[in-house]
C-alpha cells in the first residue's frame, strides 16, 4: 500500500492492464508541505497604497520572514540570492522592493529587467506581473524573440518600468539592438529567476553576460537571483555575478504536496505504458505534461493518445509558431485540454504553483539514465 490514494489506484490499474508484464509502481516518496515562517503584515512595509491594495486583493495580508529579509536587503541595494520552496512567493520577495523603489523614486524607464531562461516561462509569469500594474507609474512588457517588430519599436521608444526578457535576447541585443542597450544602461535591478539553470557551460556564458551588463550600465545594478532547487545559493550566485551576495533562505518545502512515483514498464515499451498512464490520468480529471527528448517522439505519442485512447492532448515543441505555443499553454492552464506532450520547451515553462485549485497537475518523463526501463511520475496536489 502507498501513502497517496491516487498512487494505489494507478498501481492497481497498471497491474490489471498488464498482468504478465511486471508493469507496476515500484517507488513512492511524498514531499510534505509546510507553511514558511510568517513575517510582518503588509501595513508595516511602507508600500505604496495601490500596491498594498493589490496584495490584499490577491489574499496576501502578511509576508513570510524570508520575503521580508529579501525586501530589506534589496531596498538597501545589496546583491541578493533567494532560495525557497516552490510556490512560497519568491517572486513577491524580489518584486515588492522593486515596485516600492519605482513608485517612490521617479526616474526614466526601464528601472528593472527580469530575466527567465525560456520565453515560455517569461510569458507564463506575465499575467502574474501585470496584476501589479499601477498606471502610469508601474508597467510591464515582454521583449523577446516572439515580440513582433512593431511592438519592439513601441517598447523601445516608450519603455515601461519593468522589462521581462531572457539572457539570449540580451546577449544578441547588446551587440545589435540600441533598444536593449538602452534598457541595460538604465536598469537599476537585474533579476535572474530560476538561477539553478545557469550551471556548466551555460553558467560560464551567463557570467560573461553579467560582466557585459556591468560595463554597459550607467551605474552598476543590483543583481538578484532566485531558485527553489540550489544547494549552495550564496557561493553559486557570487561565482555567477562576480559580486558579493547576501543569501536569503526560506523553507525548502513546497506550498502544495507533491508525490514522486517511479513506475517500472516491465517488459513493455516505456511509451506504451506512458500512453496508458495518460489515459488513466485523463479519466481521473487530472492535467499532465509528458516530457520527451525529441520532436518525433512528441508527435508519435500524441498521435497514439488521440487515436487509441481518444485523449484531448496537444504537442508543445520548438518549431511551432509563437501564437500556437501560447494557445497551448493557456489551454493547459485553464483546464481546456487533458494534457501536453512537450520537449524541453516546457521544462521551465509553466508555473505549477500558480495553477488554480481546481486543476490537478501531473508530469511524466522517461528516465533513460536508470538501469531498468522506468518512468517518473510526479503528482502535484494544489
Amino acid at each position: 500500500m502507498f501513502r497517496d490514494p491516487l498512487v494505489n489506484e494507478v498501481d492497481e490499474e497498471l497491474r490489471s492492464r498488464y498482468p504478465e508484464s511486471r508493469v507496476a509502481v515500484i517507488y513512492e516518496r511524498v514531499e510534505e508541505t509546510r507553511e514558511p515562517e510568517p513575517g510582518p503584515s503588509i501595513e508595516e512595509l511602507d508600500l505604496p497604497g495601490e500596491v498594498a491594495r493589490i496584495l490584499h486583493r490577491r489574499g496576501i495580508r502578511r509576508l513570510y520572514r524570508f520575503q521580508y529579509e529579501a525586501y530589506r536587503h534589496i531596498l538597501n541595494r545589496e546583491n541578493t540570492v533567494i532560495s525557497a520552496g516552490t510556490g512560497t512567493g519568491k517572486t513577491e520577495a524580489f518584486m515588492l522592493p522593486i515596485l516600492r523603489e519605482i513608485y517612490y523614486v521617479r526616474k526614466s524607464n526601464p528601472r528593472a529587467m527580469i530575466l527567465y531562461p525560456t520565453k515560455a516561462l517569461a510569458r507564463d509569469q506575465l499575467n502574474r506581473f501585470t496584476d501589479y500594474t499601477v498606471y502610469p507609474i508601474i508597467g510591464f512588457s515582454i521583449y523577446d524573440g516572439d515580440t513582433p517588430r512593431r511592438q519592439r519599436e513601441k517598447i523601445g521608444l516608450n519603455p515601461p518600468s519593468i522589462i521581462i526578457s531572457n539572457p539570449d535576447m540580451l546577449h544578441i541585443g547588446l551587440v545589435y539592438s540600441s533598444y536593449i542597450r538602452g534598457f541595460v544602461e538604465n536598469s537599476e535591478f537585474m533579476v535572474f529567476d530560476e538561477l539553478h539553470v545557469y550551471e556548466g557551460v551555460l553558467g560560464s556564458h551567463i557570467h560573461h553576460l553579467v560582466e557585459r551588463i556591468k560595463r554597459t550600465s550607467r551605474e552598476k545594478p543590483v543583481f538578484i537571483g532566485s531558485s527553489a532547487t540550489i544547494g549552495n545559493p550564496k557561493e553559486f550566485a557570487e561565482e555567477l555575478f562576480g559580486e558579493e551576495v547576501v543569501e536569503v533562505r526560506g523553507e525548502a518545502f513546497r506550498k502544495g504536496m507533491v508525490t514522486h512515483v517511479l513506475v517500472s514498464s516491465g517488459y513493455l515499451s516505456r511509451w506504451s505504458v506512458v500512453a496508458y498512464l495518460c489515459y488513466i490520468l485523463s479519466r481521473k480529471g487530472l492535467k499532465y505534461i509528458v516530457f520527451v527528448d525529441s520532436q518525433q517522439l512528441a508527435e508519435l505519442l500524441t498521435r497514439i493518445l488521440k487515436t487509441r485512447y481518444n485523449v484531448n492532448i496537444m504537442v508543445h515543441r520548438a518549431g511551432l509558431p509563437a501564437d500556437v505555443r501560447r494557445d497551448i499553454e493557456v489551454k493547459l492552464r485553464n483546464g481546456l485540454i487533458n494534457g501536453v506532450v512537450a520537449t524541453s520547451t516546457l521544462e521551465l515553462g509553466i508555473d505549477i504553483g500558480g495553477f488554480s485549485s481546481d486543476v490537478g497537475l501531473c508530469w511524466l518523463m522517461s528516465s533513460p539514465h536508470l538501469f531498468s526501463p522506468a518512468l517518473v511520475l510526479g503528482l502535484h496536489h494544489p
